[in-house]
């Protein structure tokens, strides 16, 4: 449902922008959002699942880090939501950074992850969920240009 939200908030934002409005711009521009958050919340769920939770003395679990994944990402998915209905609030950027605290909560109160384990699962899932839809968003400019 979230991603359905970002895809009609990114049409609507390019729907009441001043520019003029053509159709098959919004609709690179809303398939490229999707794509971007999309990919990056199953890239990371699944590199958590498959990768970091056995580093952390947990079973690979795709349904738990996907409800981990969506709630540590939550800020970001909100962000993504007013961007695309306001871009020139760039500087919501910033407050992505919150999202540390919320895999640090998430980590100790839902993955009940040992205090050992919990800096490190922490720095690196934060960067993996901050930084995947960068790394996404770069390789769709590179090989699509002028999508």
């Amino acid at each position: 449902p979230i991603l359905g939200i970002i895809a009609l908030l990114s049409f609507l934002g390019l729907l009441i922008s001043p520019e003029s409005f053509d159709f098959s711009s919004a609709l690179k521009t809303v398939l490229k959002q999707v794509l971007i958050t999309g990919g990056s919340f199953y890239l990371s769920a699944y590199s958590i699942s498959r990768w970091l939770f056995p580093r952390v003395d947990l079973s690979p679990n795709r349904f738990l880090s996907e409800r981990f994944t969506g709630y540590a990402s939550s800020m970001i998915f909100a962000i993504v939501m007013l961007k695309s209905l306001f871009p020139s609030l760039f500087f919501l950027e910033i407050i992505s950074i919150y999202t540390f605290y919320m895999v640090w909560v998430a980590a100790s109160v839902y993955l009940k992850i040992s205090e050992e384990h919990l800096v490190r699962f922490t720095v690196i899932a934060g960067i993996m969920i901050l930084l995947l839809p960068a790394i996404i968003g770069g390789l769709i400019r590179l090989l699509m240009p002028n999508f």
